[in-house]
Parts: structure tokens; C-alpha cells; sequence
């Protein structure tokens, strides 16, 4: 007798992601302030987000045909007004901790939008062509955020400490097929067994007795709310800096408007120019590493002869 053999031809599939090198939002009524290092990235009226992924992780030599789909995974923090958000392509590159609404590049035009709700989950767009774009170009992915009408919505970044997640991107993609084996002989059938006789069935028990009802727990504590109000408070401090002190300053949120949203810190009544000599020098100027969802950090050191005055403001919203 002779045998047939069939090869069945199968292109392999494989799954990769993207790595997010960099996330940050930039404020329009703050156009020199950089909010790289916040746990929110905030998409409204006056405030967008930029987004990049490295695609380092991918097999070297893929091809842009070898990219059959990429899915670009937010998770919706807080949704202040629902609506939806467009996506745009940014070609140039940028960094999470020079970025400001002042030197932000350039977008293209949006190529697609999805809708946003429902907070305390997950939204995903289609971006594979922007993934073979670039491909294609040997560069990174680059995008936009920005809001249809008054959309006002909060994703998580990467610095997220509270619920951490990231927004991801996650590639399919094709590899060649590798070349068909050598088929080997076929084994010798074994001999069939005697089927053995089929057993009685048993009798159905009886049903036992329902047992008392436990006591009822203690209800838990009531969740706070994922729908917030409207970004409507400005907090602003003066603080008198002694001739040579060198410290820090905290601005809080107030306890009506407790999630911060940006805030910075700056010598207003000094030009750049003494500024840039070192007379005034400011450290560090963002969210307080201990409370960063409340506390807007300042580090100072006047190397003046004279008090200064420091000023810090935090954006806040409820």
C-alpha cells in the first residue's frame, strides 16, 4: 500500500510590543512648564498629551509587510466630561522632560478618533499604520492627543503609582516560514482492545439539609467617585526666601479640589539674566515624591545678598 503525505504550508505569527520612552502632557495657559514627571496624562481645553514608543523590540531586519496589526492600549483614569479625542501622528522627536506647550512639535492632521466614558477602564485604537510607517522610516511612534469639543479626560502615565498602567502598544506580526521536515515512517498500528462491559448505574443519593445563612459582613468603605468635577482651582503662595536659605517649599491641594493636575514654582520679580548667573536657583520643581497626587515640591537655594520671593501655584481639580 502506498502513502500519501500532505504538506500544510503555515506562516508563523509572532507578538511584540512597543516600549513607551516617553509620555507627558503640556498645558496651554502654562506654555514653559513641563509636566513629564505627572501620574496623569490630562486631554481637555487647555492641555494635551504626546506619547512615544520605541520599537527596539522588534526582530532586527523586520520589514513594514511583516507588521500585521498594532493596537495602542490607554487606561481611562478619571473622566471629568465625556466625548472623544483625536490621534495624531508626530514626526519629530521630543522628550518627556524638555517638553513644554511652548516648544511642543508639530502634529499632522488626525487621522482617526475614539470614543472615552467610562473611567477606571481600558480604551484601544487601531495604530497599525502608524507602526509601519515607521517601519518603514526606521524611526520610533510618534502621537497626539487632543479633545473634540470640551472632552476632558485623564489617562494614566508611566509614572503612575496608583493604579500603573501604562499605555501599551502591542504588535502582531508574520516571520518566514521555516523549511518543511522530513517526514518520518509510520508506525505500526497496534491491535484494538476489547471494549470492557459497561457498568450498572448507581442510586441517586439524597439531597442533604440547607444549612443556616452565615451572619452578614460589615459593608465595606465607599469608593471615591471616578467621575470628577470640572479643573476650575488655581492655588497660588508667595514665600519670602531669606538671603542664602537653601530648602524647600510645598504647595497642597485644597481639600475641595484634591487631585493635582500641574503647578510649578519661579522668581517672578527677577529677570532671566540674574537668574542665569546663579542668584537664584531652583532644584527641583514638581510633584512631591511622597504625595505626588496632591503635592506640587519646590528646592531652592538664594545666593543672593537680599530675601526673595518664591512663588508656587498647583492647578487642581475635584
Amino acid at each position: 500500500m502506498k502513502l500519501l503525505f500532505s504538506a500544510l504550508l503555515v506562516v508563523p505569527m509572532f507578538a511584540a510590543q512597543g516600549i513607551l520612552s516617553d509620555d507627558a502632557t503640556v498645558q496651554r495657559q502654562l506654555p514653559g512648564n513641563t509636566f513629564g514627571q505627572l501620574p496623569q496624562l490630562q486631554v481637555g481645553a487647555q492641555s494635551q498629551t504626546y506619547l512615544r514608543f520605541s520599537l527596539s523590540s522588534l526582530p532586527s531586519g523586520v520589514l513594514e509587510g511583516s507588521i500585521v496589526k498594532a493596537t495602542l492600549r490607554l487606561y481611562v483614569n478619571r473622566v471629568t466630561t465625556p466625548g472623544a479625542v483625536n490621534f495624531h501622528t508626530v514626526e519629530n522627536a521630543w522628550s518627556e522632560k524638555t517638553i513644554t506647550f511652548g516648544n511642543a512639535p508639530a502634529m499632522n492632521l488626525s487621522t482617526d478618533q475614539f470614543a472615552v466614558d467610562t473611567a477606571n477602564s481600558f480604551v484601544s485604537f487601531d495604530a497599525t499604520k502608524l507602526v509601519q510607517t515607521a517601519v518603514r522610516n526606521r524611526t520610533s511612534v510618534g502621537l497626539a492627543l487632543t479633545p473634540v469639543g470640551s472632552t476632558e479626560v485623564f489617562f494614566d502615565s508611566k509614572e503612575s503609582t496608583s493604579t500603573s498602567q501604562a499605555a501599551a502598544l502591542d504588535i502582531e506580526l508574520t516571520g518566514p516560514a521555516g523549511p518543511q521536515g522530513v517526514p518520518g515512517p509510520q508506525g505500526i498500528a497496534g491491535a484494538q482492545g476489547v471494549p470492557g462491559p459497561t457498568g450498572a448505574t448507581g442510586l441517586t443519593g439524597p439531597v442533604g439539609p440547607v444549612g443556616p445563612a452565615g451572619p452578614q459582613g460589615a459593608p465595606g468603605p465607599t469608593g471615591s467617585s471616578s467621575v470628577l468635577g470640572n479643573l476650575s482651582t488655581f492655588q497660588v503662595r508667595d514665600v519670602d526666601i531669606s538671603a542664602g536659605e537653601n530648602g524647600h517649599k510645598f504647595l497642597s491641594c485644597p481639600s475641595g479640589y484634591p487631585n493635582l493636575v500641574s503647578g510649578g514654582c519661579g522668581w517672578p520679580f527677577l529677570s532671566g539674566t540674574i537668574q542665569g548667573v546663579g542668584v537664584m536657583n531652583l532644584y527641583y520643581s514638581g510633584p512631591d515624591p511622597n504625595d505626588s497626587n496632591q503635592v506640587w515640591k519646590c528646592s531652592y537655594f538664594n545666593a543672593s545678598a537680599s530675601t526673595q520671593i518664591l512663588k508656587v501655584y498647583v492647578n487642581c481639580a475635584r
